[in-house]
């Protein structure tokens, strides 16, 4: 072996051990899922695509290996990139979501590719490096998507798929047992986990991952859990012991999701609740604030009035300067000397002309505007001749009575005549307030309460069409309605936003707790399967046993009866349990298919890699070639018959003897594999499971199994109670009987407990007082004790 050929077959050495730390890590997380009663459909698909993808990695190298042993090789300057190639083929699978890019990637990679081989075999024969390296990515790229896709049809079109209902059906059966298995509920005669050293280890976990295969094809035992009691027996048990174990810890859980329902919801609504509640005493202050602002507006309103009163007054004086006494004798002296009425217009046209020309706002009087009548003295006086007045007798005609007038009139008179005559356009420009107003009359003035009226208005207020600023309760009334309106507002914006749906102020804890959108809250956070209308966080460990708890486990045994009752059509394809049914068969047969597959690749490519590690010790050397060939024969001997004589505490069992012996009368294969990976898969295990203790993508449940066996809170497994005692509590509840009703408390089931229980129900009137031991007793001692 050259030098150059010696570095490509490192890297290829180096591929290989890296492969079979994936096979191992893929072998260790298929076991965890496979063993587990509580594996979900999404886990098994997914370990499903794990193992494909593992597996196109693994027969890739098996091709180049063949390749290799041919010398057909790139050198090591070509290494990094058929690796990459080869990495980049696998990583599409892994870490693509779904096969969609797959379906594009290899065929548009693959084409190019021999695209590439066809041009340089032809144009450039003498490269041989470039050809070879294009060769092993085109193997490698063709060999990955072919197992992936080849194992996806074979399993699905050729074993999933052609499934009757009937084998459906079967296989959620077995896949209930298994269950009971998992879970210490049920035991298959002397095969009992927990009493041979639990769940958790290599050995128990094979056995729980492939005892589906065997159980299904043991015809025997397959008709004996098919009756209709032996199910109804083992549901009740699982689902029982499924619900009560760990009670405790599931009442802490119940406390812990209450803790922080109190923190995320009760107080924020409680934070919201006391900033509404704040509002009311805060409304008192704004009620003498907004008193005082009104109070102080009016009085800068009032002293803008009387500047504007004053104002005029002055504005009138000025004006009556100008108009008095001159102005007004040289117009009354022109009348006089009027004999008719066009003398007099005439004159009262100038007159009007001057006073438009002057300040006045006001239209011009007529010429009567500053007269007086005569007194009575005045009047005397004339008769005899005394009167000095100018006297118009002749040219007006509103002469009233004898009496005469007296034009213009004394100088108040007049000033009181212009004043009289301007008030009206004041009061206009004024907003309707005549001048001279006290400060009462001005706060009493209609227009001004209504100018108050509509500032109040403007700022939210709403006042009754009686009131005025001297009612002071009907405006603390208005401001109380305006800030409640607005806590209601800002209430249900804030509140809203805070949790999402609206829910009225000042509800009690237990009133918010009961409120529809809160309980829908509530049912989300602890999910379907443990919420129950009406759902509280107060209860008590007893109450939520009561309330939680053994509802649920009526529920689950009557869904799971349900099931397995249904007729073997509701499993068949176009059944309405069609993919119940097809899950529950995937999850019994893929374990063991793919757990001997995933064994035998991982032994066969470590004895492999020992020996490519010995060939490139020695160079390649002819004898060297032919022990490594040998080598491998004779591993290859060893893997399939050397397991025979393995054997564990499951193995030895009558139970298991029987049900392998029952399953090679039906279906020799699947037996024989199932008992090959049950004798050496819990040798290897243990190296896998260190590897996913480290990197778990899948959520593996992988559990140290000395320490949960140490654990002083494990639970309990059911007690074995007899033939004609339908079994419903595990031994923890056992004992809570047993100390109600005087017996002792050991957890056993048996005479004496029965005949205390009997009496018990008799003395407290409990029908029918049989001696048995039920979930409906248990509630009647909890109530009764």
């Amino acid at each position: 072996m050259t030098t150059s050929a010696r570095k490509a077959f490192l890297w290829l050495v180096l591929f290989t051990l890296a492969y079979l730390a994936v096979e191992l890590h893929f072998n260790a997380t298929l076991l965890s899922i496979a063993s587990s009663a509580v594996s979900t459909a999404a886990q098994i698909s997914d370990v499903e695509h794990y193992g494909r993808t593992v597996s196109g990695f693994g027969f890739g190298l098996t091709l180049l290996g063949f390749l290799a042993g041919s010398g057909f090789l790139p050198n090591s300057k070509l290494a990094l990139l058929w690796g990459a190639g080869m990495i980049a083929s696998v990583g599409v699978f892994w870490f693509a979501p779904g096969e969609e890019l797959a379906f594009v990637f290899f065929p548009v990679v693959g084409t190019i590719l021999a695209g590439l081989i066809a041009y340089i075999s032809l144009q450039e024969p003498e490269n041989t490096g470039i050809l070879k390296c294009l060769v092993v990515l085109a193997t490698f790229m063709t060999a990955v998507p072919g197992m992936y896709f080849g194992q996806k049809y074979l399993l699905d079109e050729l074993v999933i798929n052609p499934s009757s209902g009937e084998d459906r059906l079967l296989a959620k059966n077995i896949a209930l047992l298994k269950s009971g298995l998992s879970n210490y509920s049920v035991a298959i005669d002397e095969l009992d986990l927990e009493a041979m050293g639990g769940r958790e280890t290599p050995e128990a976990q094979t056995l729980l991952s492939l005892i589906g295969a065997v159980a299904m094809n043991a015809e025997p035992f397959v008709n004996s859990i098919m009756d209709n009691a032996t199910r109804k027996t083992i549901v009740e048990q699982v689902a029982r012991n499924r619900m009560l174990v760990d009670l405790d810890e599931k009442y802490a859980q119940y406390q812990d999701a209450g803790a922080n329902f109190e923190r995320d919801f009760v107080q924020i609504y409680g934070k919201h609740s006391k900033e509404y509640g704040d509002v009311p005493s805060r409304a008192g202050r704004k009620v003498d604030e907004e008193w005082s602002r009104m109070q102080a507006e009016l009085d800068n309103s009032f002293k803008r009035y009387t500047a504007a009163s004053d104002q005029f007054l002055e504005d009138m004086r000025e004006f009556y300067g100008q108009i008095y006494p001159d102005r007004l004798q040289r117009f009354y002296k022109s009348l006089g000397r009027c004999d008719t009425r066009a003398c007099v217009n005439k004159h009262q046209e100038d007159f009007n002309k001057q006073w438009a020309r002057s300040r006045s706002k006001a239209p011009a009087p007529d010429q009567m505007a500053f007269c007086r009548r005569e007194t009575d003295g005045e009047a005397a006086g004339r008769a005899v001749g005394d009167f000095a007045g100018l006297r118009l007798l002749d040219l007006f005609d509103n002469l009233q009575g004898d009496r005469q007038w007296k034009c213009p009139a004394e100088p108040n008179t007049v000033f009181n005549r212009v004043v009289e005559i301007h008030i009206p356009s004041f009061t206009e420009s004024s907003g309707g307030r005549p001048p001279f107003m006290s400060q009462q009359e001005f706060r009493a003035h209609s227009s001004v309460i209504q100018e108050v009226r509509n500032q109040l208005a403007g700022r939210g207020l709403k006042l009754p069409a009686s009131w005025t600023p001297l009612n002071k309760q009907a405006f603390a009334d208005a401001v109380y309605e305006k800030a409640n309106g607005e806590r209601v507002a800002k209430w249900r914006t804030s509140i809203t936003n805070a949790l999402g749906f609206y829910l009225p102020p000042g509800l009690s804890r237990q009133q918010l707790i009961s409120q529809k959108d809160v309980q829908s809250v509530i049912r989300q956070k602890v999910g379907d399967d443990i919420y129950i209308s009406g759902w509280r966080w107060d209860w008590s460990h007893e109450a939520f046993t009561r309330q939680v708890v053994l509802p649920r486990i009526d529920q689950a045994i009557k869904d799971e009866v349900s099931e397995f009752k249904s007729n073997a059509v509701n499993y068949a394809d176009g059944g309405s349990l069609e993919e119940l049914g097809k899950s529950a068969y995937r999850a019994i047969l893929v374990p063991v298919i793919s757990l001997t597959l995933s064994l035998a690749f991982a032994i066969f490519t470590a004895v492999k890699a020992v020996s490519s590690i010995v060939l490139l010790l020695t160079g390649g050397h002819r004898y060297a070639l032919i022990a490594s060939k040998v080598a491998v024969l004779a591993a290859a001997t060893l893997i399939v018959f050397a397991p025979l004589s393995i054997t564990n505490a499951y193995t030895e069992s009558g139970a298991y003897k029987r049900l392998h012996l029952m399953a090679m009368d039906s279906s020799p294969a699947v037996a024989s594999l199932a008992d090959w990976t049950i004798r050496i898969e819990p040798i290897i295990a243990p190296i896998g499971m260190a590897m996913v203790r480290t990197y778990n993508p899948l959520g593996a449940a992988i559990v140290d199994a000395k320490s949960e066996n140490d654990d002083e809170s494990s639970p309990t497994r059911p007690v074995n109670l007899p033939d004609d005692y339908a079994p419903e509590l595990n031994a923890n509840l056992v004992r809570e009987v047993q100390k109600a009703v005087g017996a002792t408390p050991d957890g056993d089931y048996g005479p004496n407990t029965a005949r205390a229980v009997r009496n018990w129900q008799q003395e407290n009137g409990y029908e029918p007082a049989d001696g048995r031991i039920s979930v409906r007793l248990l509630q009647f001692v909890r109530e009764n004790t």
